[in-house]
């Protein structure tokens, strides 16, 4: 009886230390895995720290980045800005002088514009006037005229008044046709041509010559001066001989 006592009594001891070995094997198995755990746990509170510290120098590198690029960049745009706000007050500038200008241009010929007009205004009423005073406009045309022949003349002796002639020699032997010569012939056509010159001075200038000015003879036109120099038998002693053998009166001729 005492030996099957202490066999059972082994044998509860023996359960015993089993349940308490496997105790002790669950207790190491779930200290590992806490402990895993944690180490896991710690791991991941690290990665996400250095994740952190990661974005934050990343952050911080663009943060300095940023101000550098500020700091260089500054003065470019405070320069681009400057050029741009010159060129718009230039370009303001010069719309404006040439407004200025344009206005000034346009005051200016629309004063000249103005004075013509007063001016041909005036000098409308003027001529209205002469040709009332003159009693038509064909007199106050010619009355014009007369007071400007002198202004004409003076224009048609200076466009001939660097035209020199030191001798004329006129060679005439006549044609044999007739008694006429060459140079009769041109000094007649040149008579024909003034009683139309002195109607045309009529017409137009009003200029009336007296008629005993010119004569003309016979159908052929032929020049005969009214008036011509003589010198008188007594004033022989006055005539004396040019270079080329013509007389000349030295002193005094009789117009009859």
């Amino acid at each position: 009886a005492n030996a099957e006592a202490f066999k059972g009594e082994a044998g509860a001891d023996a359960e015993v230390a089993e349940a308490q070995a496997t105790l002790q094997v669950k207790r190491a198995e779930a200290y590992e895995r806490s402990k895993t755990r944690e180490k896991e746990a710690e791991a991941f509170v690290l990665e996400a720290q250095n994740r952190a510290m990661a974005k934050a120098a990343i952050a911080e590198a663009e943060k300095v980045e940023a101000e550098q690029r500020a700091k260089l960049e500054a003065p470019a745009k405070a320069e681009k800005a400057r050029t741009i706000v010159d060129a718009e007050a230039a370009a303001a500038k010069r719309k404006l002088d040439a407004d200025a200008e344009a206005a000034a241009i346009f005051a200016k010929l629309e004063a000249e514009a103005r004075g013509q007009y007063e001016m041909l205004a005036k000098k409308g009423e003027g001529l209205r006037e002469i040709i009332s005073a003159c009693g038509g406009s064909k007199e106050a045309f010619q009355m014009l005229l007369l007071e400007h022949l002198d202004n004409l003349a003076d224009a048609s002796a200076k466009a001939i008044s660097n035209i020199k002639f030191d001798k004329v020699v006129v060679w005439d032997n006549g044609s044999g046709k007739g008694d006429s010569t060459n140079v009769s012939n041109f000094l007649q056509g040149m008579s024909r041509t003034l009683p139309p010159m002195l109607q045309v001075m009529k017409d137009i200038g009003g200029v009336e010559l007296p008629e005993t000015f010119v004569k003309m003879t016979g159908e052929n036109g032929v020049a005969e001066p009214v008036a011509e120099n003589r010198i008188k038998p007594d004033d022989s002693k006055n005539v004396a001989k040019d270079e080329n053998g013509n007389k000349t009166e030295k002193k005094k001729r009789e117009t009859t």
